[in-house]
Order: C-alpha cells, then sequence, then structure tokens
C-alpha cells in the first residue's frame, strides 16, 4: 500500500550540479553529526523548495491579505450555485494553497 506522504504528488527530475550536491551532502552529514536527525536528500530538497516558494510569494506580495483575500473570494464565489453552500474540501483545492494558509484565511472568517 503507498503510504501518505505520496498522495497528491508527482515525481520530478532535477539536475543539479556537482558543487551544490557536494553542498547538500555536507549539510545532511553536519544534521546528522549534531542534530542527530537523519535526513534524505529528497527531504531536503522539497523543504528548501517550500521555504524559496513561502519567500517569493511573500515578497511578491502574493500572500499579503488584501490578495488573499481577492483570491478566496474570487474562489467561492466561482464554486457558489445560487445559494448552495460551498463545500470547503472544493475550495481548498481549487486554491491549492498550503494548508496552514489555507486554515488560518479560514480561521480569519470565522
Amino acid at each position: 500500500m503507498p503510504s501518505k506522504e505520496h498522495d497528491a504528488s508527482s515525481v520530478v527530475s532535477l539536475r543539479l550540479s556537482d558543487a551544490l550536491l557536494e553542498r547538500l551532502d555536507r549539510y545532511l552529514d553536519w544534521m546528522e553529526s549534531h542534530r542527530a536527525e537523519k535526513l534524505s536528500r529528497h527531504h531536503v530538497i522539497r523543504q528548501a523548495l517550500t521555504q524559496w516558494l513561502d519567500t517569493q510569494e511573500e515578497q511578491g506580495g502574493m500572500t499579503h491579505p488584501d490578495v488573499l483575500r481577492r483570491h478566496f473570494h474570487a474562489a467561492y464565489t466561482s464554486l457558489r450555485s445560487g445559494r448552495d453552500e460551498v463545500e470547503i474540501h472544493r475550495l481548498r483545492h481549487l486554491l491549492g494553497w498550503p494548508g496552514d494558509r489555507f486554515d488560518a484565511r479560514v480561521e480569519q472568517l470565522r
């Protein structure tokens, strides 16, 4: 049975320079020896990409509260038909936001 980690994910082939790969391996060795954490290359790359995208979205104004509010409202309106309620899982899927961002937005609307 596939693990939950692989649900709603895709495999991406990525070419890294030898110098970057050596830096990554040094970091993994450091994490294991100084923090007693055994992490995989894949985990660290996913973590780094997530942090980089979060920073880029913030710097680009994509996470500004007014922008998020407009995106949320547009998605809600597009899913709503008449006076019917919108199912939260459909809204979450349509927006495609990180879980914590979506949950925070819903909590603000509460």
